[in-house]
């Protein structure tokens, strides 16, 4: 059976309230077998957002094909303009082939309510529409241009600004970047070379000029890409929205021209040594947000990142789980892998002091005496039951909150599970899905629940790998 698939996301809508929208999330296949479905692609999920625009849905499935749709609280669909996760920040029809669980997206959508003109890239959009058809901007010839142009008013700048309009759509489909990003670098001449536009009726011609553009694009300093969107947006040539999003196009355009680079970190507590398992590793390269993921049962994590030199030292930031523990590693390839000291969390006597639980008068004398200092201390004796005199409803919260520090080193989560009757990572991994993020509603943001939801579910797994493992060895003669 496939792992449950997870997806959280919020939805910006530029026209009005995200409260209550409607978002599907649709599988797709070859566009000639989903012709011959009655009900078009197929749902693999469905969630409301709450009033700040966020969702979070599950299914079953592995590595789907992923596209959305988002409807308003009175059924009609709402214009999907653009789909950002993870590195990929793309048009909404955008496909998200062999998608990995966990999810992350954010859509932005605009009603039908608003008008589709507003900067000169949607007016000139909104314009054509009607001739175009079935065709994208990328599809018309010369002839098409010349006709559009005669039609628009036999302006010569509208004939440059419709070649403009196919080869900004030529470069999305290359890039997977919007194209009112490269409408706005092409009416700003960022770079020079946008002025020698060629005709695109030969082929050959047209695929070397916009490899030649596209190379110069992404050879351009970054900053000055990002600031000439931000002028084409105050200049009404480009949306809105693709001038906040400035920063972000241009730093996805210039990781074309770098190298990607992976490294294996393996995360240690810094007092004892012993690997944090299932944290969560938000990972930083200077600004640029390189993604999130769980360590795994040996405290290990793949980060990626890109270098113009992948020979020069890149140091990389982290956040831990509940982003309050930030950590530095150095990576130097050809290194792939890094031992990553982590900062030992509050002990059990600060925490009680604290107020995230408590225990009987004495109990802390017990756990000084016996050497217990924190969780680590009672993982490695393998729980505190066979503690003489010590409590035994004591004895039950700590062995709960141990596991669950393995979960999340945030106390306050910590407590609230356990509040809840968590006792332990496998009793969240057996919670169906949908309890779970209606047990946690109160005490839980949707996506926090989702994360430690998923995390639960990649330990067990994890754990129950290692397990048939080692009864293979057994059964095999084997043994360690």
């Amino acid at each position: 059976m496939p792992e449950p698939f997870v997806i959280s996301g919020i939805v910006r809508r530029r026209d009005g309230d995200p409260a209550g929208l409607l978002v599907v999330a649709e599988e797709r296949g070859l566009p000639s077998r989903e012709r011959r479905l009655p009900d078009g692609p197929v749902v693999l999920g469905r969630a409301t957002t709450d009033p700040e625009g966020s969702f979070a849905l599950g299914f079953e499935a592995t590595r789907p094909d992923l596209t959305f749709t988002v409807s308003g609280p009175d059924g009609r669909l709402l214009e999907l303009q653009e789909v950002v996760t993870g590195n990929h920040q793309g048009r909404g029809d955008d496909i998200l082939f062999n998608a990995i669980s966990p999810l992350v997206v954010e859509l932005t959508v605009r009603g039908d309510a608003e008008p589709a003109g507003g900067s000169e890239y949607e007016t000139l959009l909104a314009a054509i529409a009607p001739e175009l058809g079935d065709l994208a901007p990328g599809d018309l010839t010369e002839a098409d241009l010349s006709f559009l142009a005669r039609d628009l008013g036999q302006d010569a700048d509208e004939l440059l600004h419709l070649a403009y309009l196919r080869a900004a759509d030529l470069l999305s489909r290359t890039t997977n970047l919007v194209a009112a990003a490269f409408y706005g670098w092409a009416r700003l001449a960022v770079p020079d070379l946008w002025s020698q536009l060629p005709p695109f009726d030969d082929e050959q011609r047209r695929d070397d000029y916009l490899a030649r553009l596209l190379k110069e694009l992404t050879a351009t300093d970054p900053d000055r890409l990002a600031d000439s969107l931000r002028r084409a947006a105050d200049a009404r040539i480009i949306p809105p929205l693709t001038g906040e999003r400035a920063h972000a196009l241009a730093q996805a355009l210039r990781g074309r021209a770098l190298t990607q680079v992976s490294v294996r970190l393996l995360l240690v507590a810094a007092a004892s040594g012993e690997p944090l398992v299932g944290y969560g590793v938000h990972a930083y390269d200077g600004t640029s947000d390189l993604g999130a993921d769980v360590t795994d049962a040996l405290g290990a994590v793949v980060v990626s990142y890109y270098s113009a030199d992948p020979s020069v030292a890149t140091s990389l930031r982290l956040l831990i789980s509940d982003d309050q523990t930030e950590v530095t590693a150095d990576v130097l390839p050809p290194d792939t892998e890094v031992r990553v000291p982590v900062p030992t969390p509050p002990d059990l006597e600060a925490l009680v002091t604290a107020g995230h639980f408590q225990l009987t008068p004495g109990t802390l004398d017990i756990l000084a005496t016996a050497g217990i200092a924190g969780y680590a201390d009672i993982r490695r004796r393998g729980g505190v039951a066979g503690l003489q005199d010590l409590d035994a409803g004591d004895a039950r919260t700590l062995d709960a909150l141990t596991e669950l520090d393995l979960l999340t080193p945030d106390p306050v989560e910590a407590s609230s599970l356990l509040a809840l009757d968590y006792t332990s990572v496998g009793a969240i991994a057996a919670t169906p899905w949908g309890r779970f993020l209606a047990h946690t509603a109160d005490q839980l943001p949707a996506e926090r629940a989702v994360a430690l939801r998923t995390s639960a579910q990649a330990q067990v797994g994890m754990l129950d790998l290692l397990l048939a493992g080692q009864a293979a060895d057994l059964a095999n003669g084997f043994s360690s």
